[in-house]
Parts: C-alpha cells; sequence; structure tokens
C-alpha cells in the first residue's frame, strides 16, 4: 500500500492560492507585515493553524484541565492528523457528553478523545486509511505480516468500511485485569450498564493519536483487545495489539479463545 500524504513544502502555486483566499476573507498587507516583522506573532499565528484555528468551548476546556494530557481533542487531530473540522462539526462537538464526575473518575485510566470520520479531503477514516497514512514512518508504523499474510484484513469490513463516529469516545486505556484468560463471552458479562466494547478502528485510531501526541503506548505490557468487529472467519473477532518494535498488530481470536495477554478495554457511553 502507497504512503497518501501530502509534502510539506509549500508550493508557489500553494502560497498564490492561501493569499488569495486570506485576501478574501479580510487579510492584506497590514496583517501580512505584521507577520514578517512580529516574530512572536508570526509564531502565534502558525500555532492557532496547527491546532485546527478554533478555540475550546468551555465544555472542552474543563475537560482539558481535568483529563491533562489524556485529553486529545480538535488541537491533537489538526497537528497529528493533518484533520481541521468544519464550523459545523466543531458545534456538533462542541459538548463534552461527559459530566465532570465521570471525567474525574476515568482522568488516569481512559482518554477523552475526540473521534473523527472522514478528513479534509473527504476520505474516510478507516484502518486502511490510517495503514497507509503511516505505512513504516519514523512516528508511528503498524507491524509487517509475513509475505503470505500480507495485509490480511486489506478486504475485511472492519477494515476498508468501518470508520469512527464523530465525537467524544472516553476509552480505556489498559485492559481491565479480570478480563484476562477469558472468553469473549465471560469478557462481555464484566461490563456495566456504562460501558461498551468499541470498533477496531476507533481503538486504532486513539492508539496512534496517543503514540504521536504522549509517546506513550496503550494496552502496554504486550497485552492486546478485543474489538467489537467480527472477522469474516466463523465465530472470530478482532484484536488490535500489542504494539512490537516492528509496529502495532492487528490480528484475530475466537470467542472461545482463551489468551492471558487478551482482554477488553472498554468505553464509557456518553452521558449527556
Amino acid at each position: 500500500m502507497e504512503k497518501f500524504i501530502m509534502s510539506r513544502t509549500i508550493s508557489l502555486g500553494q502560497a498564490h492560492e492561501l493569499i488569495e483566499i486570506l485576501r478574501k476573507n479580510g487579510f492584506d498587507s497590514r496583517w501580512a507585515q505584521r507577520i514578517i516583522v512580529n516574530k512572536d506573532f508570526a509564531k502565534r499565528t502558525a500555532d492557532f493553524i496547527q491546532r485546527g484555528g478554533v478555540e475550546l468551548t468551555s465544555s472542552q476546556k474543563i475537560a482539558k484541565e481535568i483529563m491533562g494530557p489524556n485529553f486529545l481533542g480538535p488541537e491533537a487531530i489538526a497537528r497529528y492528523f493533518d484533520i481541521v473540522l468544519t464550523n459545523e462539526q466543531f458545534k456538533q462537538v462542541s459538548e463534552v457528553p461527559f459530566s465532570k464526575q465521570t471525567i474525574e473518575h476515568c482522568k488516569n485510566t481512559h482518554l477523552l478523545c475526540l473521534m473523527a470520520d472522514t478528513d479534509n479531503l473527504g476520505n474516510q477514516i478507516t484502518i486502511n486509511y490510517l495503514c497507509k497514512l503511516f505505512l513504516r514512518t519514523a512516528t508511528f508504523t503498524f507491524y509487517h505480516y509475513p509475505r503470505e499474510r500480507e495485509c490480511w484484513f486489506e478486504h475485511e469490513e472492519f477494515a476498508f468500511r468501518q470508520t469512527p463516529q464523530l465525537g467524544w469516545c472516553l476509552i480505556r486505556k489498559t485492559i481491565t485485569l479480570r478480563s484476562r484468560d477469558k472468553t469473549f463471552i465471560e469478557q462481555k458479562k464484566l461490563l456495566s450498564k456504562w460501558q461498551y466494547i468499541e470498533r477496531a478502528v476507533a481503538y486504532v485510531y486513539a492508539i496512534i493519536l496517543n503514540k504521536l501526541a504522549n509517546g506513550e503506548e496503550l494496552f502496554s505490557g504486550n497485552t492486546a483487545v478485543n474489538c467489537a468487529d467480527e472477522t469474516t472467519l466463523p465465530r472470530s473477532r478482532v484484536v488490535v495489539g500489542p504494539y512490537y518494535l516492528e509496529g502495532l498488530k492487528i490480528d484475530r481470536s475466537y470467542d472461545a479463545q482463551c489468551a492471558h495477554h487478551i482482554g477488553i478495554a472498554p468505553a464509557i457511553k456518553p452521558e449527556i
């Protein structure tokens, strides 16, 4: 699979288009000169653009203050995924759908992650998309399967069709210890009425974003997480992890299988 990462070099054509768009929105030579002569202003402007060009809402600011680095919002997806929300999208995610008490309770054990379903070119954010985007990059990579199993999941529906749902996801950073050495049916019985198991694409999305933003690997300690998605093999489902030195592994397990390293990492259902 080929990468489709846009070059970071600004062409003359892009520079001309950029100036034209800014000019149509009130930018003129005075603002250009202010940026040129004021390095602090230039840095603040560039930083604002790289953070997605948005100011966090009150709800988002409170959540970020509580969660600290475990808050991965519009700034993070703009900086690390090059995804800038439209005004309509930002309006849809303006309110964090969890109470302050829930966020406080989960601040050390969960990620509060803003999920997006498409990029700014309209590409759906599937596992296949993420594999292409980060295929053997310096910052993140996926496990390279032996030749006979090269990208075994590429034509599986969970990989080419499923996308995260635009919105906030409060997702556990480690598997629950009680879920080890249990079948998937037994693991599901451990869920409370406020918990659910996410799809593989949401776990992969969160793993990559957290790795890029915080340098931290989810499901560490050679562990993997059972996902909600089934594969085309009978009674089997997707497993995400572990993250080896060679990259993130995406595999499968059978519902009746018990393994010490495979557990569940539940997400919290929205409350608001």
